[in-house]
């Protein structure tokens, strides 16, 4: 089978026609666009440099008015990705230790305020709070127990 070739319409490179090459565009004839994607990449960072705000503008919008089909695709994906969220998750705690150690510091700094604020509250009101959660406990100890099992069944299945 010959080896088809494409010419670039706005470099004028010669590459075969292949995805590695052009981008896919199913109205024209082979099926590709007339241009490189190098020619594709660097009219869009052209475009987006000229028109930054209103495209800006445009997704702030767009996030704005559609909050619930994000996520709903968010929770989605979340939802079948399970796996692989997990394990990036795990690879980037691992490569990015000390950058995690330093914002959990940095976030223990800055909540100080509030944690001042709840140990005096739980301080004054101890006795009430202890009396909630045992109550709780005592009235959802199957629910409560459920929960865990399948929390760590969940976890270790992985």
């Amino acid at each position: 089978m010959k080896n088809k070739r494409k010419k670039c319409s706005k470099c004028g490179n010669d590459y075969p026609i292949t995805i590695k090459y052009f981008l896919v565009r199913k109205d024209s004839k082979d099926g590709f666009y007339s241009y490189c994607k190098k020619c594709y990449n660097s009219l869009r960072s052209m475009y987006y440099a000229k028109n930054s705000e209103k495209i800006l503008k445009t997704n702030e919008n767009y996030r704005k008015n559609n909050r619930k089909k994000i996520k709903e695709i968010n929770r989605n994906y979340r939802k079948n990705n399970i796996k692989e969220i997990k394990k990036y998750n795990k690879k980037y705690a691992i490569e990015n230790k000390d950058k995690l150690i330093k914002n959990s510091r940095k976030y223990y700094r800055k909540s100080e305020k509030r944690r001042k604020y709840l140990k005096g509250y739980y301080e004054k009101n101890k006795d009430l709070i202890r009396a909630r959660y045992k109550s709780y406990r005592i009235k959802n100890k199957g629910k409560i127990n459920a929960y865990l099992r399948n929390k760590t069944k969940k976890w270790y299945s992985i």
